[in-house]
């Protein structure tokens, strides 16, 4: 059985990584795709996520230490997207 892939196109991103060190934040920040990836597979979000595009999410906080290893805080970034992106209802469902 062939894995189905759906395209996730995100045309703006912003965090505030405020407390983070900038040398911290700006390797997180390289290493989010990749990391955005495995979450978005590992969550089955293929079969759950909308069809229609998303204007905007907003999905909370997420605490952190204050100096997380790079890929450390971009996965737990990724994973916190995609639970949010995977637990939202398709469009047109209540």
């Amino acid at each position: 059985m062939t894995k189905q892939r759906k395209q996730v196109k995100i045309g703006r991103l912003e965090l505030d990584l405020r407390g983070i060190p900038p040398g911290i934040a700006a390797a997180a920040a390289h290493a989010l795709g990749p990391a955005l990836g495995r979450a978005l597979d590992a969550s089955h979000l293929a079969t759950a996520a909308p069809d229609r595009p998303v204007e905007r999410l907003d999905t909370g906080r997420l605490a952190t230490a204050a100096a997380p290893a790079p890929g450390t805080l971009a996965t737990a970034i990724a994973g916190h997207v995609a639970a949010y992106l995977a637990s939202a209802p398709k469009r047109g469902q209540s």
